[in-house]
């Protein structure tokens, strides 16, 4: 692939921004990568997480 064909499949601002609702996907540097939705263990871990972290801040009265 040329650096001209690599080019032309950057992404602008304005693509983006009207990709439907329901495509999850990031840019860097101009290039999209889709994204897969949140596995359910990956929401169950980070709900743990959160539940773990607000418990130590309000043992420490929010003073850290």
């Amino acid at each position: 692939m040329s650096v001209s064909q690599a080019r032309q499949k950057l992404i602008t601002l304005e693509q983006y921004e009207n990709l439907p609702d329901n495509i999850r996907a990031e840019v860097f540097d101009g290039q999209i990568y889709y994204t897969a939705s949140p596995s359910q263990i990956h929401q169950t871990i980070l709900t743990e997480l959160l539940v773990s972290i607000r418990s130590y801040l309000r043992k420490k009265d929010d003073n850290c």
